[in-house]
């Protein structure tokens, strides 16, 4: 959050004609949570530059919220959310897998396959996927509806009725199942 004189407040400029850089010095100087909160408790803040007191209160300042390039900011009614849009390994393996479902349930529709219909399902994709989606594979077979699952970066060892190539950020996958 920042603070700044509002100069186009009526008053402003006369409570500080002479005052004006330190005014801004003072209120860069305490912390802008704490000028907002006095004047939301007692209607103003005092600031005493030099021997003049000023009297600032919420028409005399203008608020800007600033949020890390880091953070998403959302404005409901009461209050603010924050979305911290750092990605880590976590995230992206689960981006994948996510992913990864979508598009084994996109071929289940055009292969016609109803939900109840259960799956033998083979994803081919290189080793370093392979070891970042094993901790989703439990969630990747319960979505798409296998009975058995192998991702691996192997070749199939038959051929399987239904099959796509798949790319899903630069990386390339081969989806293949048979109905059971």
């Amino acid at each position: 959050m920042k603070n700044s004189p509002d100069w186009k407040a009526s008053g402003t400029r006369k409570a500080v004609t002479e005052s004006t850089s330190g005014l801004t010095a003072s209120m860069a100087t305490t912390s802008p949570e704490s000028i907002i909160t006095k004047i939301e408790k007692e209607g103003k803040f005092e600031i005493l530059i030099g021997k003049e007191k000023i009297e600032l209160t919420d028409k005399h300042i203008i608020v800007k919220r600033e949020v890390p390039d880091t953070f998403a900011e959302g404005e409901f009614r009461t209050g603010y959310v924050y979305l911290d849009k750092t990605r880590n390994a976590e995230l992206e393996s689960e981006g994948f897998a996510r992913e990864l479902m979508r598009r084994v349930q996109s071929l289940r529709k055009d292969s016609k396959l109803s939900k109840p219909d259960r799956i033998s399902l083979f994803i081919k994709t290189d080793d370093e996927t392979v070891q970042m989606l094993k901790p989703w594979n439990n969630a990747i077979k319960d979505k798409v509806g296998a009975k058995t699952m192998n991702i691996t970066h192997n070749e199939p060892a038959k051929m399987h009725e239904h099959k796509k190539k798949e790319k899903i950020k630069e990386k390339e996958f081969m989806i293949e199942f048979d109905k059971l």
